[in-house]
């Protein structure tokens, strides 16, 4: 009878335990991890603009879509510039501009706090003044984090993807001298913006400026930055002057 009575005890120990145990599992299942909240159009805008400031070095293409009608009639205007940046004052660039209505393309080259650019006639390397230092348009005090912070009525579109790279996508204003560093020009009032930003680093991969900057061109022309190869070794050096590009 004691035996009996032992086993007995131990099956009712047992049978207690088990709706607890299973208690514990439904418990555990039920707590669902609190979501992590969405960043604000201002959040993103300011990560990237952080994000552009400690970068080292990056690739860009800047073009200029005019909807196939003529070029403004300015003496001198950037049609397009792909090369690299590297801080804190490096710049190499293949340039395509319009001088007094006729295509002209040239290279370009800041180093040392030097600027030189090609003629475009005996494509020989020359010094330039300044007033044709490019590099200001990266800047972070003037360059493409400048254009980032100072959108306006920022405003989230749905995100997408760029070359594979799921992106934010805002939109908003920015300030009619947002490229005046670069085109020596600014526009008469506000250019409509929009920025894709990647989701998970924040990197700026596009700038779009859109509206009239220099005299003559037409109200939608288009201005594209694209940004790339961030922080990937770059060699650049000042050129010889009156030695040929090669």
């Amino acid at each position: 009878m004691a035996r009996g009575k032992r086993q007995e005890l131990r099956w009712l120990f047992f049978s207690c335990l088990l709706p607890l145990a299973s208690c514990l599992g439904c418990g555990a299942a039920a707590v669902a991890p609190t979501p992590t909240p969405a960043p604000t159009e201002q959040e993103i805008a300011q990560r990237a603009v952080d994000k552009l400031g400690s970068l080292t070095s990056f690739h860009f293409e800047l073009s200029t879509d005019t909807g196939g009608k003529p070029l403004g009639t300015s003496s001198f205007s950037l049609v397009s510039a792909t090369g690299d940046a590297a801080r804190p004052d490096k710049l190499s660039a293949s340039v395509q501009a319009s001088v007094g209505g006729f295509l002209a393309a040239v290279s370009y080259v800041s180093a040392g706090g030097k600027h030189y650019m090609t003629d475009p006639f005996s494509k020989q390397w020359i010094e330039v003044p300044p007033q044709f230092n490019t590099i200001a348009v990266f800047s972070p005090e003037s360059g493409a984090s400048a254009v980032v912070k100072n959108l306006q009525s920022l405003k989230k579109q749905p995100k997408e993807a760029l070359d594979g790279v799921d992106s934010y996508h805002l939109s908003g204003s920015a300030p009619g001298d947002a490229l005046q560093p670069l085109l020596g020009a600014s526009a008469p009032s506000q250019l409509k913006a929009d920025v894709w930003i990647g989701t998970a680093d924040f990197l700026t991969r596009r700038i779009t400026l859109t509206g009239p900057i220099l005299e003559g061109e037409p109200d939608n022309t288009v201005r594209t930055l694209k940004l790339s190869k961030f922080n990937e070794p770059v060699s650049i050096e000042a050129p010889t002057p009156g030695a040929k590009a090669s």
